[in-house]
């Protein structure tokens, strides 16, 4: 089973809403800290980065072999 992360945005009033999603959670990371200003804006005022267990693999065309290889070898 593998790990697939997502950036979930909270408004004020408890909603969320899932602004990306990734097989690697630096790409997360590196997506709120670029988004964080505009997603901001658009009125969200937390965040966080949530892990969950999917059967699901990365494909080899979004990720690259290497990537790919290496999750295959730890999951």
């Amino acid at each position: 089973m593998g790990v697939y992360f997502n950036t979930i945005g909270i408004y004020s009033d408890g909603e969320t809403e899932n602004l990306y999603g990734s097989f690697d959670r630096d790409d997360c990371v590196s997506e709120l800290e670029c988004e964080k200003e505009s997603w901001k804006e658009d009125g969200f005022k937390k965040f966080k980065i949530v892990a969950t267990e999917t059967t699901e693999k990365p494909n080899t065309s979004v990720y690259g072999r290497k990537f790919v290889s290496e999750y295959n070898n730890n999951n």
